[in-house]
């Protein structure tokens, strides 16, 4: 399992993609918290190889200012050939505010519940903890 939030969004793709021939453990699957758009990388630094099959959630905020939707379009375009039913892509509209610090506020009990309640899931999903 990765997981990651703005540039670390970014990161766990390219982690998830390039894993293999890294040489490091291949992740379970993937969690994409408001991601850095990709072409604003650095290109000779960062190679995105081809998507794993795996499960990825990709979250991307309505009032995200800082990276905006650019970075989740981005991934789930570059998702497109793996089974839809690995992928999930959400736009979360502001019925509460999703700008781009939403997800470091922990002590508000309905963040924690749509941002880290699906890591947990994630988590526990890939330990075998749930079916």
């Amino acid at each position: 399992m990765v997981a990651g939030y703005s540039v670390g969004g970014a990161l766990a793709f390219y982690y998830a993609a390039n894993a293999g021939g890294w040489g490091v453990p291949r992740p379970s699957a993937a969690y994409s918290i408001f991601p850095i758009d990709p072409v604003s990388m650095d290109p000779g630094l960062l190679h995105l190889g081809p998507p794993p099959r795996i499960p990825s959630l990709i979250l991307v905020g309505d009032r995200d200012a800082n990276v905006g939707s650019a970075g989740g379009t981005a991934f789930r375009r570059w998702l497109t050939p793996v089974p839809k039913r690995l992928k999930t892509y959400r736009l979360l509209h502001s019925s509460l505010f999703f700008d781009h610090e939403s997800p470091t506020d922990v002590f508000d009990a309905a963040i924690r519940k749509v941002f880290w309640s699906p890591l947990d899931g994630m988590i526990a999903k890939a330990r075998g903890d749930v079916s």
